[in-house]
Parts: C-alpha cells; structure tokens; sequence
C-alpha cells in the first residue's frame, strides 16, 4: 500500500483563487437552476392551457352525447309507436303491459 504524503499546505493566495473558482461553478449553477424553474413555469403554463382546452373538449362531447341519448330515447319512444300501429292494423292483440 503506498503512502499519503501530507497535503502541501495553499498559500493565502491559491486559497483565494480556490475561493474565487468555487464561487464561478456555484454561480454557474445557480443561473442552470433559475433557467430550469423559468422552463418550468413556462410548461406550467402551456400544461394550464392544454387542460382547459381539454376540459372544453370534453364539456362538449358530454352535451353531444347527452343529445345522443336523448334522440335514442326518442326513436325507442317511436319503435314502439310504430310496433303498435303495425299490430293494430295486421289485428294482432296489443302486447301485455310491461311490470
């Protein structure tokens, strides 16, 4: 195993450039990180648009399928008008009533 020499002890100098270098990366790191929060907030607020979008989209084809449902009912409601002047007009009895 090989030995560690001690450290060379840094003059006040070489300290102060250490200091200096260490404050440039921390700075570099800073403006990295309030450029990544603005991208952020930036998809935030497309995120937000997107999703009203949605949500209107969605409204829309609740109504759509509401009127759907609604026409269904009417041409069930007709089918069976329809079924009993067929009946009636070929004299079979009427259908019993449903319980």
């Amino acid at each position: 195993m090989r030995r560690r020499e001690p450290p060379v002890p840094l003059s006040i100098q070489a300290l102060g450039d250490k200091l200096d270098h260490l404050t440039a990366g921390q700075a570099g790191y800073e403006d990295l990180l309030h450029r990544l929060a603005d991208g952020q907030q930036r998809h935030a607020e497309v995120l937000d648009v997107h999703t009203s979008k949605l949500i209107e989209l969605i409204s829309g084809q609740n109504a759509h399928t509401e009127l759907l449902r609604e026409l269904v009912r009417g041409q069930e409601r007709q089918t069976g008008l329809l079924e009993q002047l067929l009946r009636r007009r070929d004299g079979d009895p009427p259908p019993p009533p449903a319980v």
